[in-house]
């Protein structure tokens, strides 16, 4: 309950954000270019420190990462939604809030992974992971809708600060998981190429991240 709740109440502030993003670089007078530095500066960390972040989920307390990466993804977003209230907000300084918020994302994501089969046990795996599924997909939908309403009634900087009032609260409830750090044995470089093994045996898995990945940049 404590974990589901976590990713919950995080979900809606992450569902609201990259609307609020949007018009916050637009309110300050950025154009396309600009939002398209922002969006970057915020994922290409994630995409660059997400196998360290894998690495270092199977060697530390999952509770502790998720709690350090949420408390950093609520600092980056709480400085953002400061500066956009202030009106003091530039290109560069929207993206360095993203680009920390993007390496938080990059540690908690498999911490956040990770932690599920430690809460339950393996013949329940499944359930959990619907339980945890199928309510975050209906935020993920339902989320930019409220948020656009948030936007055109208070602005984008207070979407921004429910965005770090739930990565703050998702930290503390994330906390008192206490999770024990994963016992390994292994180097990381073989853990590395154990994953890599696993991915690229399964054509499911390895066609459905080439077909996302065409299409998505096609979009």
């Amino acid at each position: 309950r404590r974990f589901v709740t976590a990713s919950l109440i995080s979900a809606t502030g992450s569902a609201m954000a990259p609307l609020a993003l949007a018009y916050a670089v637009i309110g300050e007078g950025g154009g396309a270019g600009d939002l398209g530095v922002v969006l970057a500066t915020n994922t290409v960390p994630t995409i660059v420190f997400l196998v360290m972040g894998g690495v270092l989920a199977d060697r530390m307390s999952r509770s502790r990462m998720l709690f350090l990466g949420n408390l950093l993804a609520a600092a980056a977003q709480g400085s953002l939604a400061m500066i956009v209230a202030l009106g003091q907000a530039t290109t560069t300084s929207v993206a360095v809030c993203g680009f920390v918020s993007g390496t938080a994302v990059a540690f908690t994501v498999p911490a956040n992974q990770g932690a599920v089969a430690q809460i339950v046990p393996a013949e329940h795996l499944q359930q959990a992971n619907a339980v945890l599924r199928l309510p975050g997909n209906a935020v993920k939908v339902l989320g930019p809708a409220v948020g656009g309403v948030v936007v055109a009634v208070s602005g984008p900087a207070w979407a921004l600060a429910w965005d770090a009032l739930t990565f703050a609260v998702a930290a503390v409830l994330l906390l008192g998981l206490r999770l024990d750090a994963p016992v390994t044995v292994t180097s990381a470089l073989s853990d590395l190429r154990e994953g890599w093994t696993g991915f690229w045996s399964r054509t499911w898995l390895w066609s459905y991240t080439i077909a996302g990945a065409v299409l998505v940049a096609a979009w």
